[in-house]
């Protein structure tokens, strides 16, 4: 098994006002064809983002 987690940011129009951040976080099996998602979560929050495309 295997985890991945990732800070996301989500602006309007893909510009300038970020709309809403989070985190997601994946969690991956490796079978006989691979490595596959089995598990996935998120966050959201509207307030205290912070923008690293800065």
């Amino acid at each position: 098994m295997a985890s991945l987690w990732s800070y996301y940011i989500n602006a309007e129009g893909g510009q300038t006002k970020v709309n809403h951040c989070g985190i997601d976080a994946f969690l991956f099996r490796k079978g006989p064809d691979g490595w596959k998602i089995c598990n996935l979560a998120d966050t959201i929050r509207k307030t205290g983002c912070t923008d690293s495309r800065k």
